[in-house]
């Protein structure tokens, strides 16, 4: 069943972690395998979608603030650090937002 971008337009936190927009991959890493993370609304155009890299572009559907970067890798048979490199692009792009650790 596909999901239309849209659909994760309206995952957002009202929650912003300070400097947000400057998360590193130094800053990324002591959040461990708890970070969440989602779709910024802005990154649901499809002009930007097509702008994106196909391998970026799955991990950016992906992010809906309920997956963490582990099991992100794992649905998509590809290590952490892969994942995370994506990840670290893909906030940099200001497509991807921080918002929170998960609660156990």
């Amino acid at each position: 069943m596909a999901t239309s971008p849209a659909a994760f337009a309206s995952i957002r936190s009202t929650a912003t972690p300070p400097a947000q927009r400057d998360l590193h991959t130094e800053e990324i890493a002591p959040l461990g395998g708890k970070a969440l993370f989602c779709i910024h609304s802005k990154a649901t155009t499809p002009e930007i979608l097509r702008s994106i890299e196909r391998r970026e572009r799955i991990v950016l559907m992906l992010l809906n603030g309920q997956r963490t970067i582990p099991d992100i890798a794992r649905l998509l048979h590809r290590s952490e650090l892969e994942v995370t490199h994506s990840l670290i692009r893909l906030l940099k792009l200001g497509y991807a937002e921080y918002i929170g650790q998960r609660k156990i």
